[in-house]
């Protein structure tokens, strides 16, 4: 009876979305689900906490020491936000580890060093702080030690270290650049969408993900005010102090509750004129 294995293999470009690969016996071709990348704080704060679900679903069943899928959760952690593209060369030399081990009746020691070897080169990269490769990689020797008393090993850790590859690379993924925001009807004083405004202190207004702050910046990218993204996803912010009159090229940035900061929006030029008297 043929055994049907899954594994996680990450794509060339840079696994923004998780790919289950799954070989038959057999010869036959191996065939690609993917599912939609983690984009929000909170959307990667949970595929963290479902890491669990994610290693048994590789082997239903399997025991793993807790301390041990705590330390690749506090790991992932910590990267979250923090990580750029990862080069193809890397990826290509993890995707041509996987494939060299995972057929392998057992893991031995130049494969489960090879494995732990491309994942620290993908992760450096990615530029992954250097205490988090180090955690992470430690964690992961002792994970594969644990695969390798199992039914599978090569097969196994070659899926573990691609699903924690891709995982931290999904999570590492800086959170999304605003939109440019827009002055709000109830502050545009002057004609339909002029931008123009005797008001001072003027309202702009938004979309980004809920549950994160959106902080107003001035023309020299000076926080000068901050709002909350509400429930709908809506933001409305202004400036806490009055501006000049004249042109103010303002801009928004928003943080997550992980203090990762997203890249300032383009701009909007808003005009603030003097009151007639």
């Amino acid at each position: 009876m043929d055994r049907r294995r899954s594994h996680f293999v990450p794509s060339a470009e840079g696994l923004e979305n998780r790919q289950l690969m799954s070989t038959v016996k057999g010869g036959k071709s191996p065939t690609v689900a993917v599912v939609s990348s983690a984009s929000s704080s909170q959307q990667k704060s949970s595929r963290i906490d479902k890491l669990p679900n994610y290693l048994n679903s590789l082997q239903p069943g399997r025991y793993i020491p807790p301390e041990i899928v705590t330390a690749l959760q506090v790991g992932l952690l910590s990267v979250v936000g923090k990580l750029d593209r990862p080069a193809s060369a890397a990826l290509d030399a993890a995707n041509k580890q996987y494939r060299a081990t995972i057929g392998n009746a057992s893991l031995s020691a130049q494969n489960a060093a090879g494995l732990n070897a491309t994942f620290v080169s993908a992760l450096k990269s990615a530029n992954a702080p250097q205490g988090s490769i180090d955690a992470l990689s430690a964690t992961m020797r002792k994970l594969a030690q644990v695969d390798s008393q199992g039914t599978n090993p090569a097969n196994l850790a070659s899926s573990d270290y691609a699903l924690i590859l891709q995982t931290a690379l999904m999570v590492g993924r800086p959170i999304k650049t605003p939109a440019a925001p827009t002055l709000s009807s109830s502050s545009n004083t002057g004609s339909k969408d002029d931008n123009s405004t005797t008001i001072t202190q003027p309202f702009l207004v938004g979309r980004y993900d809920a549950g994160t702050t959106i902080q107003l910046l001035d023309d020299n990218n000076g926080v000068i005010g901050t709002a909350a993204v509400n429930n709908s996803g809506q933001y409305s912010v202004a400036p806490s102090s009055p501006l000049s009159v004249g042109k103010h090229k303002l801009r928004v940035r928003a943080y997550d509750s992980l203090n990762n900061f997203s890249e300032p929006s383009k701009p909007i030029t808003i005009t603030i004129t003097a009151k007639k008297s």
